[in-house]
């Protein structure tokens, strides 16, 4: 038997299994937790307690099922050092208190646990993990839906100066329902009814963040849906091909030029109107870069850093902030340029494997949704502790891996559709 018919039949037994659902459920808990902390209305101290639990068992699940067997020594080296880097991170952390360890413990965004992600390498990869993962990311969109329709009020409050309805909706989709746009690129492994789940968690996502002008949102779960339709067209019969294509400029035309006209003439679309055009980063990339030293910007500020930024936060007394939204600029301002670059170095090559030298949708997928990352984290921070961040390192695993990378397209839909 050849590795790759090796890896394709090489299964979990059941002690791992049950490692690995354990891992999974702290995870949804914790998350789906954290997503409801969104709302001030929400009981603090019950939510912690039961986000405690959850990362009991994802601790438990993981330390149960890890192997540091990493094959691709290119990828070994730099994961090393990535660690070793984040590792600097932590120790360079000053004025820990109960408050601020409180507050990375519970915090999914940008909380200590971010930096553990990069560690999904570590569970060893069998085909049944891709098909947990695919249930993971259409049970957290569908909570994600659910808690959309939960605190649609809030959501559909038409006053664009009300940042908890945004909190609400940044939180919540972009905790829970990001991860669908994977769904759709890897459309081949699923069924009819999980690609129609995937679009409407897309769907109620856009309709909110149009509602609430959240353009990066929008960008985030729209070019995804756009390019898993290529895709599909891409790859759909020779002689329907030509159809589909003029059918789809047609539709496209008509839709656009009709969306246009609506939207500037109703005032449901005014939000977004008032902020298309409206540059909410460069003051705060000013500040950052006037605050940054030579040293600080090559090392980073470490796992608690701030730089000097007035004015920006409403209704808070600190002029020091502890997150940028330039996502590349929030890795330097905690790891530094090293840290990034680590980062990047990991990433690109990924990029390559899983574009050019793969035989199947699930590596060229995981290569797409690196890219996305990397383009996506200009407007926003997206190395947080959610399941598209997940989906990233484990992307980068598929794309490093060559045993995967060859699996003929047919065993793959044959295991994962199933």
């Amino acid at each position: 038997m050849n590795k790759v018919t090796y890896f394709i039949y090489n299964t979990y037994n059941q002690k791992c299994k049950q490692s690995l659902n354990l891992f999974w459920i702290g995870f949804v808990l914790y998350s789906f937790l954290f997503s409801l902390t969104s709302s001030p209305a929400t009981n603090q101290i019950i939510t912690q307690g039961f986000q405690i639990i959850g990362i009991g068992l994802m601790a438990f699940g993981f330390m149960n099922i890890m192997q540091f067997s990493i094959h691709n020594s290119y990828l070994r080296t730099l994961f090393i050092l990535f660690c070793l880097w984040s590792l600097f991170v932590f120790i360079r952390a000053n004025d820990i208190d109960y408050n601020y360890i409180k507050s990375i413990l519970f915090d999914g965004w940008y909380g200590i646990f971010s930096y553990f992600v990069p560690m999904i390498i570590l569970i060893p990869k069998k085909l049944l993990f891709y098909k947990k993962l695919f249930q993971i990311i259409l049970i957290l969109g569908i909570l994600g839906l659910l808690l959309d329709l939960y605190f649609a009020r809030e959501l559909l409050d038409p006053d664009i100066n009300n940042f908890e309805s945004q909190a609400i909706l940044e939180v919540i989709n972009t905790t829970l329902c990001l991860s669908a746009g994977f769904i759709l690129l890897t459309y081949k492994y699923h069924s009819r009814k999980s690609i129609i789940i995937a679009l409407m968690v897309i769907g109620g996502t856009v309709f909110f963040a149009i509602f609430r002008a959240r353009r990066a949102m929008i960008l985030m779960n729209v070019i995804p849906l756009l390019i898993a339709y290529f895709i599909y067209v891409y790859n759909s019969k020779a002689k329907y091909k030509i159809w589909i294509i003029l059918f789809s400029i047609a539709v496209t035309v008509i839709v656009t030029n009709y969306f246009i006209q609506i939207y500037y003439s109703d005032q449901h679309f005014e939000n977004i109107q008032k902020k298309s055009f409206e540059n909410t980063r460069t003051g705060v990339e000013e500040c950052f870069f006037r605050d940054m030293t030579r040293s600080e910007f090559i090392m980073g500020k470490g796992l608690n850093g701030q730089y000097y930024c007035p004015g920006i936060d409403q209704g808070t007394v600190s002029m020091y902030r502890s997150v940028i939204e330039t996502g590349y600029l929030n890795m330097i301002l905690k790891g530094g340029v090293i840290y990034m670059g680590l980062w990047l170095l990991i990433a690109l090559p990924a990029i390559y494997y899983g574009f050019f030298r793969s035989k199947n949708t699930l590596s060229k997928a995981g290569a797409i949704w690196i890219f996305l990352f990397l383009l996506f984290h200009y407007p926003t921070t997206v190395n947080t502790f959610t399941l598209h961040y997940f989906i990233f390192w484990i992307a980068i695993d598929i794309c490093y891996s060559r045993q995967l990378r060859v699996i003929p397209e047919e065993i793959l839909q044959s295991y994962l559709k199933k």
